[in-house]
């Protein structure tokens, strides 16, 4: 798999592009996804939906990007008006989106457009041979909820044997609670002196991907660039698991 790195300068979210091509000997098609987390922008900023300059680099990319994950705080204020102004936008784009919830989506209406879109607040899907996991940081704050886990378990359990490379999303930076991360700019609520007594990664979460070593996992995590000082991106490998 290559991948390629674009970012807006507007330390507000990443936006990342991931190349797909096929592992040895897999039948399918390269193609491409984008992953953008913050995606409403600026703490501070007035639009209800997706970050302006978002849409404006979503939409210069759309005839080359099979899927769009948007992980976890899609929008700033969570109700009605946000999500049908998110759903605009990406109707509008032609784009086919995938919603992973975060901490300024977790409330009565952004549970209900979950559970229309996707069917519930955390699911799978597959692109080719590649398996998706989309998961829920919040049920369980800023951790894995001991149901989810579970649904984890069976969906890596019954992947198909050609299935070598499996793509999980999440909100906050669950994987800061590690001591080497103790310096990682985050935004606030995933940074390591917040989140070191609450996340479950490295204790439940991580050792599940470890009993499968013949297969790559890649981890993405959306609690970026939303405070003044916070970075736009991380990258670290541990074993066959790139965060």
């Amino acid at each position: 798999m290559q991948k390629l790195f674009k970012y807006l300068n507007v330390a507000i979210f990443i936006s990342l592009m991931v190349m797909c091509k096929p592992a040895v000997g897999q039948p399918q098609n390269e193609y491409t996804f984008v992953v953008a987390g913050h995606a409403y922008g600026a703490h501070a900023g007035i639009n209800i939906g997706l970050h302006p300059p978002l849409i404006k680099k979503l939409a210069e990319e759309k005839d080359s990007v099979s899927a769009l994950v948007l992980t976890g705080d899609i929008v700033n204020y969570s109700n009605t008006a946000s999500w049908q102004q998110v759903e605009k936008e990406i109707n509008s784009l032609g784009m086919t989106a995938f919603y992973v919830m975060g901490n300024h989506d977790n409330n009565a209406a952004g549970k209900a457009v979950f559970n229309a879109k996707h069917g519930g607040l955390y699911y799978s899907f597959k692109i080719q041979n590649d398996l998706y996991i989309a998961l829920n940081s919040t049920e369980s704050d800023r951790s894995i909820s001991p149901t989810q886990l579970q649904f984890l378990k069976n969906v890596l359990l019954s992947a198909d044997s050609d299935c070598h490379r499996i793509f999980i999303f999440f909100h906050e930076v669950i994987w800061n609670s590690h001591e080497k991360y103790k310096l990682v700019r985050s935004n606030s609520r995933s940074r390591y002196t917040q989140i070191k007594d609450v996340s479950n990664f490295w204790d439940e979460v991580f050792p599940v991907f470890k009993d499968y070593s013949d297969r790559e996992f890649y981890l993405f995590s959306g609690d970026l660039g939303g405070n003044p000082d916070a970075i736009a991106a991380f990258y670290d490998k541990w074993q066959n698991v790139t965060l």
